[in-house]
């Protein structure tokens, strides 16, 4: 099970290398599900990531079941973060970036809503 902290000098990068590739794919994935749920959704779904990892572990049965105060934890987290999705769904608007940059700066920077660059 501890394999992973055996340090030798062929297994640290590839243990890097997988753990940035999934972690930047992780991340990435939830910047672009942004485009279609709101922001304040993602970043409840985020705070399960803990929880989630935990119940995988469990299943493939490299983690043991966790305490009390963890399984707590974890309820009040999920009962806020569904509260969250409940709530963001009527109450969230989302904007084009071009759009706030009209809104609030108006013609003064027109390469916010135009596609030109300065």
């Amino acid at each position: 099970i501890f394999g992973w902290l055996t340090l030798t000098p062929d297994r640290l990068p590839l243990q890097i290398g997988v753990t940035m590739m999934v972690d930047v794919a992780g991340y990435l994935a939830y910047i672009a599900v942004m485009k279609y749920v709101p922001a304040l959704m993602v970043s409840a779904v985020m705070l399960l990531g803990p929880f989630v990892s935990t119940l995988e572990g469990m299943v493939i049965g490299v983690e043991e079941v966790p305490g009390l105060w963890t399984i707590a934890g974890a309820v009040i987290i999920t009962i806020g973060s569904a509260i969250i999705a409940v709530e963001s769904q009527s109450k969230t608007e989302t904007y084009s970036l071009g759009e706030i940059g009209q809104r609030e700066h108006g013609p003064a920077w027109p390469w916010i809503y135009s596609g030109v660059t300065a």
